[in-house]
Parts: C-alpha cells; structure tokens; sequence
C-alpha cells in the first residue's frame, strides 16, 4: 500500500510538469481496491478518464496447464480508441474457466501478447484519427433566442483562426485532445464565449446552470437504479463530465446479457449534442404528476413467509404512499399488486386506476395532473407454468390422459403467447391514453439473480424491444436481485430491502421523468445540433473533445456580464473546486435516497404489510407447511 502511495505521489509530480496535454491509462482487476482512493478518484475525476470492463480469458489469460482464467478487467483512460477497443474481449461463456488464486493468479500480471497487441492497435488507431475540434458561438440577429452556429460555408467544423491558418500555411498541427494547440482547456471554451454576444451571455450561463442540474440529476438516477453500492456505480462512470449519452447507454440502454434496449431514443438526441449547445434551447420545466405503480408478485415484500396466520406482503406502491418515502414531482401515489397474474390483469387493474384518479380529482376539486403509469412484470405469463416458455404441466402425464386434456395442452403455447401479445398491445392503448403522461416498465432481471435459464432474458427482451419501439422504456429490475429473498423470485420484508427498493425505485422513477422532459425538447436540440454541425460523425467527435459544461460555465463566468449577477462564493471558486461539487452532487443525490430509506424503514408508524387472500396464499408458503 504504501508502494503504490509513493508511486501515485511521484506520477502525479510527474504530471503537473507537463506543459502540454498528455493520454493516461490505468489498468487494474475491477474490483482492485485502488479504484475507490480518493486520489485516484479525484484524479479520474479532474482528468475526465472514462471506464470500460473486459475478461482476460478472451485475451488468452490461462493458468500453467492452458486453462483460461476470468480475470475481470478495467481500464480507465482518455484514449477512447483503447477503451473500445479492450472492452470487446467480453467472456462469451464458450470455454470453461479455472478459478483465478495463487500463483496462477499471480502470472496473469503478465500481460498476454493478443492484450498487448490490441493495445498497440488501438494506439495507432488513436493517432491516425486524432483531430483538433473547435467551436463558435454566435447570437443570430434575427432572432431574440440565443443559437449556436458554425461557419455555414464550411462542411465541417469551423476551426479558430490561428489553427485554420497554421494548416493552410502547412504547419504540422498537434495531435489529441482539445487543449493540445492551446496554453489550457479554458482558451477552448473562451473562445467559444468570446463568440457570444454580450447581451446573451447572462441567459446563456443561467440555462447552462439549469441543464447542468438536470443531467446530474439524471447521471445520479441512472447510478442508484443500477448499484447497490453509490461509490461504485458513480466510479463506475468515471466522471460528471462523460457525456451523458455515453452514461445512458453504459448503465440504463441494454441489460447485463445484451437483450434490450431501451431508451435508444433519448440516447439518440443527447449522443451528438456538444455541451455548449444546451445552452441554445431553454431547460424544460419540473412537473408534477401521479403515480400509478402496479406489479405483481416482483413488486412486493413479504413477512412471515412461513407462517400461514401471520404471513403479508407489503406492495412496492403502498410503501411509497407514505410522505417519508415521497419521490420529487410525485403528487399521489396509487398501487396496485396482481400477485402470481400475467400482464393482462394488470393492465386491467391500471384502468381501474386511472378511473380512480380522476375520480378523486373531481371529488377532492384538485387539479388534473399527468398520470405516469410504473409497471412492474416479471414475466409470470411467459415463462414459467403459467406461461408459454418453461410450462412443465403440459408434459405431465397425469394431466393429458384424454384427448381433450392433450388438445388444451397441444395448444396452449400458442394461446398463451397471443395472450402476451395482446396485453403488450394493451399497454401500448394506456401509453397513448391522453391521461397518461407515459409508461414505464420495469423487469427483465438477469436469469442468473432468479435461477432461471438464459432464455427467460432473450424472449423478455424481445417483448422490452417491442415496447421501446411504441414509445414505452424499460429499466432492467437485476439490482432488486440482489435483496434478500426467501425463495429465488421473492423478497423479504425487512430493513435492507425497503433500503434497496425505495432507491431502487426512487432513481428509475425520477430517470424516467428526467427522460420525459428531455424529450419534450428534442425537436428543438435536433434543430440546432443539426443546423449548425451538418456532420454526424463531427457531431459526435464534438461531444468528446469540446469543452464540458462545466468548463464552458467557468468560461461564461468570467465575463462582466455574468459576473456582476452572481453571488460572491461563485466568483472565488477554483475549476477544481468547481469539478468536485458537480461530482458530489451525483453522490449526494444517491445516498440521500439511502439515508432517507434507511430512517424510513425503522420509524415508529412506518408503512405495514396486509394480509395474503387465500388465492395468493398458496404461491407464499412453503409446501411442508400448507394446511
């Protein structure tokens, strides 16, 4: 420990003596603990490194008799090419593994040639492609909004004067990363300034502050609905300042067997927007809504599991009805739970609901809210006995002694999946009620968390594809796996997973509301981005290599315009400063849901269980205690 101290001390020496930009990459097991020191977090932090995960057993990491070993990498750098190119080498599960300890161990720290070779690679793909970015900000006259324009006359990026220059006059240009043919970062986003007109530099700066919030609120949520541990998901994403389309699509877009995708659309939009241009559009508004949450038996918690008289199950929706477990922007809260039913039963339920809601809005004289409808399906229609994949009873021999009992057998399959597809069609009509604000479902769990075969994941993932393309997003349920369960599909009632299902819950609920006012701006981030970077590979180059927002924000805030209308405190901060409070803000942001749960779920008048029907019963207690 104290070698790697010294070493980090003298390397970042080694550092602050450079006097132009430099490329880093540092390569540790995934879960090495250095990656949590502070100091290294703060320098992944300060330097923007992004993170990327591969399996040394595709990259010919094997024990002395040729046996490969899964060893879990992770590289941290600012070199995308090495990233893209390392995180390919993803274990396909073909070949079967030796467990990685001692001396076998111990060799893997020598690095393979394929591992050494593929770096090589992506180095020189790195250095080919290489090119310098810059941007200009202008005010259209003939228009009162603020815009964001490159040269119309060029078919690609407008570059700063001196560079165009330097290159028509066959000057050799630097290689890397913005900064690289500047003294620093804050010349790249001056000049961007420098190319806005006073009067707007103001609104500019205090629609910048507005998005900034919004994306970190939107980093934060995607991080507490995806690791139980905050400090790990936010070291996950490397930084604040990733893109925050390269976040969306890391943590939220596919699962961990790559059999979904959702949220494409909002991935789509965000992907190839530079920093600075969000200040061009205004921040869409926070609006209230009502929540509807029905589940089934995915969504619940259960108490006294093995005693048939004091058994009862607490419904996701019911414990966030009480005032303490409120989410933000959530006006009432509505639950619902079909316990052991498919998605037809709760699509019905939903309608009741939504009858319901607008019933107590007349009743109570309260204003009509936009209902966001949060639906939690595991999939008890499609595999399973009750389903049309993993139905056992239909080969059982007691169960098809007659030919009519072999012909409802013969064709269940079939009924069963045009049942699925009708429900999922179902849900699509609620999406597009004009009540409904959106639809938001949650499951597809990884099979491994419930003991269930991979294809339990590839057919889920095809009905979650089918919704995503009819507007209705899905985010993955793998993290409540990881509660306490008393069986492989059910959780416990207690402390621990009220914790981990209210920020569980807490962060899905809130990305997706984030999602939903981020799109009711697209068509106008679309108009700009498009309008004034026609080209979509440079529209994507721009997202990495202009300067961040809050770089462009430090920029803005050294102009007398700005100045003169922020308070003392901002004027003084440093840019270190300045980077660490917007990465705290993600952390504060998950762990206050923690902190909130965890008083939550002990307090005296704390959300209780009901009672189990006799129907549900049946499903809860273990067979050798049935009556």
């Amino acid at each position: 420990m104290s070698r790697l101290k010294r070493l980090w001390k003298a390397f970042e020496r080694f550092i602050q003596l450079l006097t132009r930009s430099f490329e880093v990459a540092i390569e540790w097991p995934q879960n090495c603990r250095y990656w949590r020191f502070p100091r290294i977090l703060k320098f992944i932090n300060e330097f923007s490194l992004k993170r990327y995960d591969f399996h040394g057993c595709m990259l010919g990491t094997k024990d002395h008799e040729g046996i490969p070993i899964k060893k879990p990498w992770t590289v941290a750098t600012t070199v995308d090419e090495i990233g893209l190119e390392l995180s390919q080498y993803q274990c396909d599960e073909s070949h079967d593994h030796v467990q990685g300890r001692g001396k076998p161990l111990k060799e893997t720290e020598s690095y393979s040639y394929l591992f050494t070779d593929s770096v090589h690679k992506a180095f020189d793909r790195a250095a080919q492609s290489a090119r310098t970015f810059a941007c200009a900000l202008i005010a259209l006259s003939d228009s009162p909004d603020f815009a964001v324009m490159l040269d119309a006359s060029s078919a690609s990026i407008s570059l700063p004067p001196h560079v165009e220059g330097a290159m028509q006059a066959g000057v050799s240009l630097p290689e890397g990363r913005p900064g690289s043919e500047h003294a620093n970062w804050r010349q790249d986003a001056n000049f961007q300034v420098e190319q806005i007109a006073p009067e707007f530099r103001l609104t500019i700066y205090e629609r910048i502050l507005q998005w900034e919030k919004r994306l970190a609120t939107i980093r934060g949520s995607c991080v507490a609905c995806i690791f139980p541990d905050g400090y790990e998901g936010a070291n996950k994403i490397g930084s604040g300042q990733v893109p925050i389309g390269d976040v969306i699509d890391a943590l939220i877009t596919k699962d961990s067997n790559g059999m979904q995708e959702t949220y494409c659309d909002l991935v789509n939009v965000v992907k190839d927007i530079p920093a600075a241009l969000f200040g061009a559009v205004e921040c869409p508004p926070e609006g209230e809504a009502d929540l509807i949450i029905v589940g089934d038996s995915s969504f619940a918690l259960v108490a006294n599991h093995g005693s048939p008289t004091l058994c009862s199950r607490l419904s996701f929706g019911e414990l966030l009805q009480t005032k303490d477990y409120a989410i933000n922007q959530i006006r009432t809260v509505y639950p619902g739970l079909k316990w052991g039913k498919g998605l037809s039963a709760i699509n019905h339920q939903i309608w009741e609901l939504i009858e319901k809601v607008e019933r107590e809005n007349r009743l109570q004289n309260r204003a009509t809210l936009p209902i966001l409808v949060v639906v939690g399906w595991a999939g008890n229609d499609v595999h399973g006995d009750f389903g049309y994949q993993g139905c056992t009873w239909i080969h059982q021999a007691n169960l098809t002694k007659f030919d009519a009992d072999r012909k409802v057998a013969a064709d269940y399959v079939d009924k069963q999946y045009k049942k699925v597809q009708r429900s999922l069609e179902g849900l699509v009509e609620i999406h597009n009620d004009p009540r409904v604000l959106s639809v938001q479902v949650i499951g597809n769990g990884d099979h491994t968390g419930y003991s269930l075969p991979p294809s339990y994941n590839r057919e889920m993932g095809k009905h979650v594809n089918w919704l995503a393309e009819r507007g209705i997003q899905c985010v993955n349920s793998t993290m409540l796996a990881q509660g306490g369960k008393y069986d492989n599909y059910h959780l416990h009632d207690h402390q621990f997973n009220r914790t981990l299902v209210y920020r569980f819950l807490r962060g899905a609920i809130t990305f997706h509301l984030k999602y939903v006012e981020v799109m009711s701006k697209q068509e106008d981030l679309r108009y700009y981005v498009q309008k004034f970077i026609s080209s979509e590979k440079d529209r994507v180059a721009a997202v990495h290599l202009f300067p961040t927002m809050v770089q462009f924000r430090l920029a803005l805030l050294g102009t007398q315009e700005v100045m003169q209308a922020v308070a003392p405190e901002k004027k003084t901060a440093t840019p270190a400063q300045v980077f660490d409070e917007a990465d705290e803000e993600i952390l504060m942001w998950v762990h206050a849901g923690i902190l909130e749960a965890n008083e939550e779920a002990t307090r005296e008048g704390r959300p209780q269980p009901t009672a189990f029907t006799n129907e549900e019963m049946s499903s809860i207690v273990p067979v050798d205690q049935r009556q």
